[in-house]
């Protein structure tokens, strides 16, 4: 029996609301958007500009240098504890 406000599909199944629709005799769910919980990041145009790849490079260059030097000329005069907490601090 039919209410007021449903219609009947090509199959002959009714969808209570506009939302549903029938196709091929199988009611399918209305289609649900999907919200993004992270907010959306901003895409940059180009490549990242010459003084900023320098700055960066220069930084992580003297980082894994003062972490070599560390290791060649400080790691074997110092004890266990001492070796560990430098670790720690260089890998932060």
């Amino acid at each position: 029996m039919r209410t007021s406000g449903e219609r009947v599909g090509i199959s002959g199944v009714t969808a209570a609301n506009d939302d549903e629709v029938t196709v091929r005799g199988r009611r399918r769910e209305p289609a649900v958007e999907r919200v993004s919980e992270r907010p959306t990041m901003h895409r940059r145009s180009g490549p990242t500009p010459v003084p900023i790849r320098i700055v960066r490079s220069t930084r992580v260059f003297a980082h894994v240098v003062g972490g070599l030097a560390t290791t060649v000329f400080v790691f074997p005069w110092v004890g266990t504890p001492t070796r560990q907490r430098l670790l720690r601090k260089w890998c932060r």
